[in-house]
């Protein structure tokens, strides 16, 4: 459990380029990426998206709070993680100060917000990266921070990615929107979200299409998937909030693990598939099929339907 905090990391350094310079590798997400993470989604104005994936599953995401050319940027900070004792996206904040000095910056940086326990790694890490930042302002070359993800991993990452927004989904659904009857799908919200939790079953299926094992599910027609989800529609009529994040923190983590340690050539392996008419499909399409696109489709239902 994480223990709240007012903890703060505090950082001040010297880089031989102008603050015009500094400014925008705050700011623009190729410049971002030269010092940090291996890609970046930013847009620099109060409100706008922040996000910086560092190796496809620690991803941080916040919002940039305050943008004041070219002296002053303030991002919100978190991190998409299946952990219940991670900072969540955008609950930190971090403060970057640019005064110009003579030949060049004093950037002073101010990451506040943070648990006690976060502290550490978060020091250990703008430790790191602050040095690059000031090196490839200043024109420095520095080792490449990205990585290839391969065919599991980026599987993975998109699974995890899927994960962390169910569970923020869940969160933020009001208790009256619960149960509301999803347009389009016929089951109640509550239903739905359980339904995704129990799709993580299908790593199992993709792990053992991989290692040419049988599995159950290669065999399920499509009536017995309809009987199958109306089964679990009984059982869960009255799951709550609390259970359905519970299931995803508990059951995902092996499920992502599980697909991110698979190997390019075994996700080519095939298994025919009852509920495509007996077509034979790849371990690959089953995970980017059924566990991945099905739960997008059932997630954006629910956020539909919940308005959250």
């Amino acid at each position: 459990m994480t223990t709240p905090s007012s903890a703060t990391i505090e950082r001040e350094l010297f880089i031989a380029a102008d603050p015009a310079t500094v400014f925008t590798f705050l700011t623009e997400p190729g410049r971002i990426t030269e010092w940090m993470g291996r890609l970046a989604v930013a847009d620099p104005r109060p409100g706008g998206a922040l996000r910086v994936d560092y190796n496809g599953f620690d991803i941080m995401r916040g919002q940039f709070l305050e943008v004041v050319p070219v002296s002053r940027v303030v991002w919100s900070w978190g991190w998409e993680s299946l952990a219940a004792d991670s900072v969540p996206p955008g609950a930190s904040r971090v403060e970057f100060i640019l005064d110009p000095e003579a030949g060049g910056t004093r950037l002073r940086v101010v990451h506040s917000g943070l648990t006690a326990e976060s502290v550490d790694p978060h020091s250990q890490g703008w430790d790191y990266h602050l040095p690059r930042l000031a090196a490839r302002a200043a024109g420095t070359a520095v080792e490449p921070g990205g990585v290839q993800l391969s065919a599991g991993e980026t599987l993975a990452s998109a699974l995890n990615t899927l994960l962390v927004e169910t569970i923020e989904a869940v969160q933020a659904c009001p208790p009256d929107r619960w149960t509301v009857v999803v347009p389009g799908d016929g089951r109640p919200a509550n239903v739905v979200a359980g339904h995704i939790a129990g799709h993580l079953g299908l790593a199992g299926f993709v792990v053992a299409v991989t290692r040419g094992e049988s599995h159950p599910a290669a065999g399920f027609d499509l009536h017995t998937l309809t009987k199958l989800n109306a089964d679990h529609a009984t059982a869960n009529v009255a799951v709550a909030q609390d259970a359905v994040i519970a299931r995803i923190r508990q059951d995902g983590p092996p499920a992502v693990e599980a697909i991110r340690a698979l190997e390019d050539a075994a996700l080519q392996r095939t298994t025919p598939l009852a509920a495509a008419g007996g077509a034979m499909l790849t371990a690959a399409q089953i995970a980017e099929g059924p566990l991945l696109a099905d739960c997008r489709d059932h997630l954006q239902a629910f956020r539909s339907a919940t308005d959250c």
